[in-house]
């Protein structure tokens, strides 16, 4: 529920905004938010720890170490927080030197880089509230919570748009609605663990040391993963005209709204990988990785299908600009290869290393990822603009993370490697050959993508030609069999619903 709404803010929202705040004025939004992602750098890895830790106490009954983990990780957020506070006060005003802004845009940047940036100095202070419901495995808290928040914030920046605000009270919008998450979040925090209290003197250097060893290898990796993921924006906001960040954010946009059914998973998995660790389970991790990452590419493969074949409808009937059809539409295919043999195909190998704590050699993959990224974008992108930048992002992503990080993982783990990539992406792509033709067949008759509602219709088909044989060529009997019975209860239960009679 969470994910979807997510998904249903991101698409009203985002083509709203657009055509609110003009090319120029989104590109700048775009920009703002790849930029304050390089402070998640001073995390240091210490979130990732927590989650870990929190879980692996749990597990064994130490709830005491719990409450040791939790004050250690929040006296460190709190000096770190202390220092985002300081480097944004002290930069805000000139940043825009780097980059191709206008002047007219440039005080509205300054003015969106001081509001984040103190929000994320306090949210770096409430990291250790929101890793220890993930520690302690209250997704049902924690998803309630953001779909709160995702709601508040896209209503939120509706009503600003349509009162004809700008950029500033569009960035103070969104920044309340992060104090509000983090304040919910803290509330959550203390009904699941009750029995904390914070003390400074509670922090141990013992757990400081500890946490710092587990996440300094989660330091270079989130280093290198912001490189990797905010690097093209920030390259393509010096190299050329603002504007341009927004026709590369636009498909990335879309991708990532449609990665986050998947993309869920990543959380989940890591703190129980932890927990089978702490109780001596590990031989089950394997089929954890394996048969998650090809279940979600099963769910995946009809969404890429409709993707890249109304890419250009997509972009007409969404964004409404025949610019962005001209800029952000070939990048769509392009940016799908990574999606579906990496962010969806590979989504839950990163999170078991995390809770195996063997982490180190993605971190490794990560940091070449980076140094290559940031050296091929920089001679890219002034040749062959935001299509040049796509592929290269792409490429290096699939060679890291889509081929060498899940050989690594069987490496840890002594499994087979071509056992665990076959299993993944051959029946999903075998089930994805019916979804094509049948997508194919809709453009080519009777739904061209005329609207909205036609690519709906047409995704309706894609995925129902997908995930029905789907559920018996990709998912497991066991698995089958225990789908086909929740689905039987939850029809009974609405049975039940819409038989009841009114009380007199």
């Amino acid at each position: 529920m969470g994910v979807a709404f997510a998904m249903f803010a991101g698409l009203i929202l985002s083509p709203f905004m657009i055509r609110r705040l003009g090319e120029e004025g989104y590109g700048i939004w775009a920009l703002v938010f790849a930029l304050i992602d390089y402070y998640d750098i001073l995390d240091f890895g210490f979130r990732s720890a927590v989650v870990k830790y929190t879980a692996h106490y749990r597990a064994t009954g130490e709830l005491d170490q719990v409450n040791t983990v939790i004050n250690t990780a929040l006296v460190y957020f709190s000096l770190i927080g202390a220092l985002v506070l300081l480097v944004t006060v002290l930069v805000f005003r000139s940043l825009h030197n780097l980059f191709q802004i206008t002047l007219a845009y440039q005080p509205q940047f300054a003015a969106l880089i001081l509001l984040v940036g103190i929000s994320w100095a306090l949210g770096a202070v409430c990291h250790s509230f929101s890793a220890s419901l993930e520690g302690f495995q209250r997704y049902d808290l924690y998803n309630r919570t953001w779909i709160l928040y995702n709601g508040v914030r896209a209503i939120g920046c509706a009503v600003v748009l349509l009162l004809g605000y700008g950029l500033v009270p569009l960035g103070m919008t969104v920044v309340a609605s992060q104090v509000m998450l983090y304040a919910i979040n803290y509330r959550n925090f203390r009904k699941v663990v009750p029995g904390y209290r914070f003390d400074p003197r509670g922090a141990s250097r013992a757990m400081l040391a500890r946490l710092f060893n587990y996440g300094k290898h989660t330091f270079l990796a989130n280093s290198s993963w912001q490189v990797v993921s905010q690097g093209p924006a920030v390259l393509i906001g010096h190299f050329l005209p603002a504007a341009f960040v927004g026709y590369y954010a636009v498909p990335s946009r879309l991708i990532q709204i449609s990665v986050n059914a998947t993309d869920s998973v990543i959380s989940v998995s890591g703190s129980q990988t932890a927990e089978l660790t702490a109780k001596d389970e590990v031989q089950t991790i394997p089929l954890l990785g394996l048969l998650v990452n090809r279940y979600c590419l099963m769910i995946f493969m009809p969404i890429a299908v409709i993707l890249a074949l109304y890419r250009n409808e997509i972009i007409e009937t969404w964004i409404r600009n025949p610019v962005y059809v001209m800029y952000s539409a070939p990048l769509l295919p392009i940016l799908l290869l990574g999606a579906i043999f990496v962010l969806v195909g590979q989504v839950n190998t990163p999170a078991i290393l995390y809770g195996l704590g063997k982490h180190q050699g993605y971190a490794r993959g990560l940091v070449v990822e980076a140094c290559l990224s940031a050296a091929l974008l920089a001679y890219t992108i002034p040749r062959y603009g935001i299509p040049g930048a796509a592929c290269v992002a792409v490429a290096l992503m699939i060679l890291d993370r889509g081929i060498y990080t899940p050989w690594y993982l069987c490496r840890v783990l002594r499994f087979p490697y071509a056992r665990y990539m076959t299993e993944i992406y051959t029946r999903p792509l075998l089930a994805a050959l019916p979804v094509i033709a049948v997508a194919y067949g809709l453009k080519a008759t009777v739904l061209p993508g005329r609207s909205l509602l036609e690519i709906a219709v047409a995704a309706m088909f894609a995925a129902a030609a997908g995930w029905g044989p789907g559920a018996f060529l990709v998912l497991e009997r066991e698995h089958r069999s225990l789908l086909i019975g929740q689905m039987a209860s939850l029809t009974a239960w609405l049975t039940g619903v819409f038989r009841r009679q009114p009380a007199s």
